[in-house]
C-alpha cells in the first residue's frame, strides 16, 4: 500500500478523486475518470432511480430500469451492506467484540 499525500479532511472527496483521476493510487489507470455528484441531475440515485431532487420524498419509488443492476449506486449500497456485515460478523467477534 502506498502512502497518500496530500489529503485533506476539509476537501477529503474532492482530494481522493483528482488523485484518482492523475493516476497516483497504485493500480488505477490515469484514464480512468471518476465523478460524484451527490444530488440532483446526474447523480448516481437519479440514474439510476429517475428520483430526481424535485421529488426525492420519503417513499418516493423510482422508475425501474435493467440498467439498475449494474448501477453505481445499487454498486456503492451492495458494497455497504457487505462492510456492515463483514465488521459486525466477521471483524468484531474475531476480538471477541460483539455488536449489533
Amino acid at each position: 500500500f502506498q502512502a497518500i499525500t496530500g489529503i485533506n479532511d476539509k476537501n477529503r472527496h474532492r482530494d481522493w478523486l483528482n488523485l484518482l483521476n492523475q493516476g497516483k493510487i497504485d493500480g488505477i489507470s490515469e484514464n480512468v475518470r471518476l465523478t460524484y455528484t451527490a444530488k440532483g441531475a446526474n447523480s448516481w440515485k437519479e440514474l439510476a432511480t429517475g428520483i430526481t431532487t424535485g421529488n426525492d420524498t420519503p417513499g418516493t419509488v423510482g422508475t425501474y430500469d435493467p440498467s439498475f443492476l449494474t448501477s453505481d449506486w445499487k454498486k456503492f449500497h451492495d458494497a455497504l451492506q457487505y462492510h456492515r456485515f463483514y465488521v459486525l460478523n466477521v471483524l468484531l467477534p474475531k476480538y471477541g467484540i460483539c455488536a449489533g
